[in-house]
């Protein structure tokens, strides 16, 4: 399946394998209260994750395509 992304440059092709990815949480979701204002209760979600590259080697690039 092809992607196309607006964040590379369009002569380079990234082959990436989903599975080999993964989300690693650093800290795990947590709300914390906020003070109210007037009827609304205001509520702050805090969480640090990462994007964990399980197998590099499984993934590859492709440079200068023309």
């Amino acid at each position: 399946k092809a992607v196309p992304s607006r964040f590379q440059r369009s002569r380079d092709v990234f082959v990436l394998q989903s599975d080999k990815w993964a989300l690693a949480y650093l800290r795990p979701f947590q709300q914390i209260e906020l003070a109210p204002t007037g009827d609304a209760m205001k509520r702050e979600l805090v969480v640090e994750y990462a994007l964990e590259c399980r197998a590099p080697k499984a993934n590859g690039a492709v440079y200068d395509i023309q």
